[in-house]
């Protein structure tokens, strides 16, 4: 594990130290595999390439508009609320998905979401949080121009109408090019903590720039407010959440397709990526006399999936596997208690299955993913899962206590409607509908204000 960090460490701070320039030194006592990255390099235009070519696109009706949209390879949320996102859009837009930190080649190395994905997997998160806090920032910032240039590029190639951003870091270039071509801009988060997302926003105007986020807290919407975002530009309504959520299920059916047992189940989860905290909460609830079903989402880590699957429970006790699996809804409408860690989308969910959470806090999370703790505790709809004969007794109580069960019942009642299938095409036609207008006021009230500076000078 060592070895992984250090060589994370070395591809990071080879980034920042050789800036734009690909001939600069490494400083004296850093090593860095040039072998190495020459094979990410080309697995990494590998995969462009391919992206490239499988660019999803709906296209129906005479006069399609053109969505542009950024999505990344990095975790699995952006990809969900991506496919969330193609589910709703009607059929009269034509869609194309572009990834551009993909695309952010720096020294020949591929921009860091590989290495991010294993972290995740192996629970690596303090090393993700140095950097994601401390240099990935720098590492952005230096390169916003040639960000710009590739999302610019892109809305030339596809003659976009709009761009839509689902991912963090590159809003500020993102949002410039979308002016410069003078098209709207609009930010979906997919995180409820918007730090990663906001970075010098206050430093550019676009009369376009709207932000779609998913809750109205403080700790969001302020955020966005010191970056001097009109409140009349920022709509909480929630964060993307595909159909099958809000569908009702036939439990009886589900059960009978994966074979559970009618008895009460733990879903445990840690997401799209799968961690291996999931088989080790799994192997302590396996052993214990409960009398429950233990249903384990591996995700995409096949090591994960085979382990669970040589875990024997207590007689009293069942255990299901299951891999990388778009049913998330299905198995958490027949469960009756959900471990997860504080990823925002597993999070919103479990609040629209109605569905109690423990949220893992075993180890430090991703600094960003803290405040969905906080969401779980305020809203009283479960608790930070704690070590020891603590957890049992926690698991134990979200199944069998009927008080427990019956109060958060109510406290669900008290959440906010998820509302983005509802709004969010309404807040794409409007910005559609009123860029012509707005980007003429823009460029008048820019060259007027430019007249007025020279005129002072």
């Amino acid at each position: 594990m060592r070895a992984c960090i250090v060589l994370i460490s070395c591809l990071w701070l080879g980034v920042i130290v050789s800036n734009s320039n690909h001939d600069a030194k490494l400083p004296m006592g850093l090593v860095f595999s040039k072998t190495y990255a020459n094979i990410l390099s080309e697995k990494s235009s590998q995969i462009i390439s391919n992206e490239r070519l499988n660019l999803y696109s709906k296209k129906s009706g005479k006069s399609n508009k053109k969505i542009l949209i950024l999505s990344s390879h990095g975790g699995y949320g952006h990809k969900a609320a991506c496919a969330t996102l193609q589910q709703i859009l009607p059929e009269n837009y034509t869609v194309t998905i572009v990834y551009p930190i993909k695309e952010l080649m720096i020294c020949g190395v591929p921009s860091g979401e590989e290495l991010f994905n294993i972290c995740l997997k192996y629970g690596w998160y303090r090393p993700v949080n140095f950097f994601t806090k401390y240099i990935v920032p720098t590492i952005f910032r230096k390169r916003y121009e040639k960000i710009e240039k590739i999302i610019a590029s892109h809305i030339e190639k596809e003659n976009a109408d709009i761009v839509i951003s689902l991912i963090p870091f590159v809003n500020f270039s993102g949002a410039n090019a979308a002016r410069k071509n003078n098209i709207p801009y609009l930010l979906i988060a997919t995180d409820t903590d918007l730090v990663n997302w906001i970075y010098d926003l206050e430093k550019f105007s676009h009369p376009s720039f709207e932000v779609v986020i998913g809750t109205g807290l403080p700790l969001a919407k302020d955020l966005l407010l010191s970056k001097n975002v009109s409140s009349r530009k920022i709509h909480s309504i929630g964060l993307p959440l595909r159909s099958d959520f809000f569908e009702k299920k036939n439990q009886r059916k589900i059960r009978k397709q994966f074979n559970l047992y009618n008895k009460p189940t733990v879903l445990i989860m840690m997401g799209g990526n799968g961690s291996n905290l999931a088989y080790q909460y799994a192997s302590t609830l396996a052993k214990e006399n409960l009398s429950i079903q233990i249903i384990v989402i591996s995700g995409k880590n096949s090591d994960l999936l085979q382990k669970v699957k040589g875990i024997v429970p207590h007689p009293s006790n069942a255990i299901c596997a299951v891999g990388f699996t778009d049913r998330v809804s299905d198995l958490m409408a027949v469960s009756d208690l959900l471990i997860s860690k504080p990823g925002p989308g597993t999070i919103a969910e479990a609040i629209q299955m109605k569905l109690p959470v423990l949220v893992d806090d075993s180890s430090s999370s991703l600094h960003w993913e803290k405040i969905n703790q906080e969401i779980v505790s305020c809203y009283s709809i479960g608790e930070v899962a704690k070590q020891g004969d603590d957890f049992y007794y926690q698991v134990k109580k979200y199944l069998y206590d009927k008080r427990v069960r019956r109060e958060v019942k109510n406290n669900f009642q008290s959440i906010p409607v998820n509302m983005f299938r509802s709004k969010v095409n309404k807040i794409i036609s409007d910005l559609l509908e009123n860029r012509n207008c707005d980007t003429v006021k823009y460029k008048e009230s820019y060259s007027s204000a430019k007249e007025e500076s020279r005129r002072s000078f």
